[in-house]
């Protein structure tokens, strides 16, 4: 029912290297019996002679396919070409392709959708498409290549997917990864036929009568503490609890905003963030690049008011998510015969998972033995997470399992198709009943089916939620609560449900004016505020998000308190010791002065400021360069003062100690040593005393001391003169 062929190529004649790859793979096979090529390949060759190669041994075969950071064919390869065919009468393909995507993405989408063969599955409200799918007994799926980022442009991955779904109503179930070109980002592509289009998407439909399953996990979770976006722009985020963003983001991932400037953040830190989404998973995002207003750019759209959360990868759960991918594929395929692994792996994961990268391949060539594992590695996936609704994710691993047996639905379309034919020849009328009946039948059992997965995946997953959570209808009375609400609270599901969410949870006999339950209902967005409830001594950040119907009416809220006491406790306890250390240093008779290891002021008392007359603006300028030309004007020898200076900087480890005379006679001693923390010099402290005072008296008494000298060396010779006279 299913043929499958691989082959992978290598070498410095791209049409040589095509030619080759699609030659092992189709070793047993002929091109008339193909389906679809797949091809993915390094941007290190020319492309369309590469596809020209793979043309003479595949013949007319629809061809599809797009450029990689890494390609997968058996095991992980690098700068190869890899090329895959499927043979079977149950699987054909509909393409289309849509030009210059990061100038108008939704012309380029309409492009695509405007191919003759395309058309039919993306007509919105067009339903003679599935009932021809529902009567074939067929299923489909979309397979989506899309632009990468590249240096000068976004990916656009996200929006098309979200499109496609919209036209589809969700019934498209979509897979695949946006294009890259080994890491240099600068240009991407997608293949159609012989051709190489850049800054394009590819959309093929794909229709079966086999068993298929999708899946898509990540294996990463969150760690720390949440982070509340405060405010955003686009894909910029610009502050994070209030402060800049470059700031929080890199003191929380242990690196100095002046190390990581001009380089990817994820790509350097290999941690990503994610947030929440409306089903309680975790979306992967990923952070790029600080921005030179403090801020930080993200791979996808970040709204003020979400959460982001640290994510933890370790190899030991991006393996597991592997095994558990292609279980959850299996198991929602009902696939006991896997014949084809389809593999969309971001470019990240192998360098997280480093020398462990082929064991996650290893994981799934165990679970689907013979068949073959082949994809690439991308810079974004899509695919079906649980719940049934397709993301957009990035670091996420995105499968798809071809299975070499029929569905269920296949099965009872080629019985019908018998028994239509057994009918035909003499019961005509019966035929149109049966088969409409049969329709009927198949559509309510898959109608109550999925209704019934969908509640039971609704509740497990708002149960699941670790947050209080709430679903409360559209006059603010308790619909849902979990058990993290009821824990929180101390009280039965019984005491809330039914009541108003203010007197249930508060006591309140109306929302109180910071409620953002307020917000939402006037304004119908998600709205967010900090609430502290005195029944229970804490403070909550609560989130209100409305659902709306088709009318844009508001139907049902749902409410999440994310606890903050915890921080807010640990915010005063270190404004508390900043306070301490600021007034110690106050009230110390020495000034000192503390610099980083760039040379940027970062503390200095008063003592300081009035021993060198600093003006105020100048220290809070933070330059040291403008601290320098204040003070070196004062001193008799500027030269030798910043000789010494630039020296210490050389030597980070070194201490000093030495003398400064100043012009108008001050006399100061200078004591400089390296600031640590945790082992590491993180920066100098400078310490200067006025010892003016000390250095005028010693020279005071050295004056006496000669002159009483001088007398008494007299004495002998007065003696000696009175002696004769």
């Amino acid at each position: 029912m299913l043929k499958v062929g691989v082959g992978v190529g290598k070498g410095l004649y791209p049409y040589m290297v095509g030619k080759e790859a699609a030659q092992e793979a189709m070793s047993g096979l002929s091109p008339q019996e193909l389906s679809l090529v797949l091809v993915f390949a390094s941007v290190s060759y020319d492309l369309e002679e590469v596809l020209r190669g793979i043309g003479e041994v595949v013949g007319e075969a629809p061809v599809v396919g797009a450029s990689t950071t890494g390609e997968i064919c058996l095991g992980p390869h690098r700068q190869s070409v890899v090329v895959t065919v499927l043979a079977s009468p149950f699987l054909t393909v509909r393409l289309g392709v849509g030009e210059g995507v990061s100038r108008d993405w939704r012309g380029a989408l309409s492009q695509a959708a405007a191919s003759p063969a395309v058309a039919p599955v993306l007509t919105p409200g067009g339903e003679s498409y599935w009932s021809y799918l529902l009567q074939r007994g067929r299923t489909a799926f979309g397979l989506l290549f899309s632009p990468g980022r590249t240096k000068d442009q976004d990916s656009h991955a996200q929006d098309l997917l979200r499109e496609i779904q919209d036209l589809t109503l969700g019934r498209l179930p979509v897979i695949g990864g946006t294009a890259g070109d080994d890491w240099h980002f600068e240009t991407n592509y997608v293949r159609k036929g012989r051709r190489a289009y850049a800054d394009s998407l590819l959309l093929a439909v794909v229709e079966t009568e086999l068993r298929l399953g999708l899946a898509l996990e990540h294996g990463f979770v969150p760690q720390g503490e949440p982070l509340l976006v405060t405010r955003s722009l686009g894909h910029e985020v610009l502050e994070l609890h209030g402060q800049p963003a470059g700031v929080v983001l890199c003191r929380l991932l242990g690196c100095n905003p002046e190390e990581v400037r001009g380089k990817h953040l994820t790509l350097f830190t290999r941690q990503p963030v994610g947030q929440v989404s409306l089903g309680g998973r975790f979306v992967l995002n990923v952070a790029r690049f600080l921005t030179p207003g403090g801020g930080v750019t993200f791979a996808q759209p970040v709204a003020e008011g979400t959460v982001l959360y640290l994510m933890a990868g370790e190899p030991g759960g991006l393996l597991g998510a592997a095994r558990s991918a292609l279980n959850k594929a299996l198991l929602r395929g009902g696939i006991t015969q896997p014949g084809l692994v389809l593999v969309f792996a971001n470019a990240f994961r192998p360098l997280i998972l480093a020398e462990k990268t082929s064991e996650e391949l290893e994981v799934l060539k165990e679970l689907a033995p013979g068949a073959p594992v082949v994809g690439f590695y991308s810079l974004g996936e899509q695919g079906l997470a649980d719940g049934g609704v397709c993301f957009h994710e990035h670091l996420a691993l995105s499968l798809l399992v071809l299975g070499r047996e029929l569905s269920q639905g296949a099965r009872v379309a080629l019985e019908n198709r018998r028994l239509q034919r057994e009918l035909e020849a003499s019961h005509g009328q019966i035929q149109a009943a049966n088969l409409a009946l049969a329709e009927e039948i198949a559509e309510r059992r898959r109608v109550a089916q999925e209704l019934a997965e969908a509640k039971r995946d609704w509740e497990n997953i708002f149960q699941a939620i670790v947050q209080p959570a709430f679903v409360l209808d559209a006059d603010f009375h308790v619909l849902a609560v979990n058990e993290a609400a009821l824990k929180t609270l101390g009280k039965e599901a019984a005491a809330l449900l039914g009541r108003p969410c203010y007197q249930a949870v508060e006591g309140l006999e109306a929302p109180p004016p910071h409620c953002p339950l307020r917000r939402a209902r006037d304004t119908g967005q998600p709205a967010s505020a900090e609430i502290f409830l005195f029944h229970l001594e804490k403070t909550f950040l609560v989130t209100v998000t409305p659902v709306l119907d088709a009318q844009g009416r508001i139907q049902k809220y749902i409410k999440i308190a994310t606890e903050l006491t915890e921080i807010k406790r640990q915010q005063q306890a270190l404004e508390e010791s900043l306070s301490l250390l600021q007034a110690t240093l106050d009230a110390t008779a020495d000034g000192i002065l503390v610099v980083d290891r760039q040379g940027r002021v970062v503390s200095c008392n008063r003592k300081f400021l009035e021993m060198w007359h600093v003006p105020p603006e100048v220290a809070a300028a933070g330059d040291e360069d403008l601290l320098l030309a204040n003070v070196v004007e004062q001193l008799q020898h500027p030269r030798e003062f910043l000789a010494k200076v630039r020296d210490l900087y050389a030597r980070p480890e070194a201490q000093s100690f030495d003398v400064l005379h100043f012009k108008d006679g001050r006399v100061y001693e200078r004591y400089s040593h390296p600031q640590y923390l945790e082992e590491q010099i993180v920066g100098r402290v400078w310490s200067f005393r006025d010892v003016t005072a000390a250095r005028q008296a010693e020279a005071s008494l050295r004056e006496s001391e000669a002159k009483f000298r001088t007398l008494v060396e007299r004495i002998p010779r007065a003696v000696t003169y009175l002696a004769t006279v």
